[in-house]
């Protein structure tokens, strides 16, 4: 969510897999968006499309990282797509 990409049914991934193993482009991710299953959302509010707003997902909230096993798994993903804070103590 915090990389802003559209959520997708497990169909995409296989279009995806075969689109690639054939030298196809990418298949449009529209396509392939779940449907809304819960029927007191609004539709015209609630989306599974690309959203910038998650990318502010976690701001104000504080990541405390146990052991450097986390931190070198978190790390790349999760710092490079949000605007997180993350308490170092005690980790290195």
């Amino acid at each position: 969510m915090i990389a802003q990409k559209s959520i997708v049914t497990p169909n995409y991934l296989e279009a995806f897999v075969k689109a690639t193993k054939s030298q196809n482009p990418a298949p449009d991710p529209m396509s392939y968006l779940p449907p809304l299953a819960e029927s007191q959302l609004d539709p015209d509010k609630v989306s599974f499309k690309a959203n910038p707003k998650r990318a502010e997902l976690f701001v104000g909230r504080i990541f405390i990282f146990l052991n450097t096993k986390q931190v070198c798994v978190w790390l790349d993903e999760v710092l490079k797509l949000s605007k997180i804070k993350t308490d170092w103590r005690g980790v290195i």
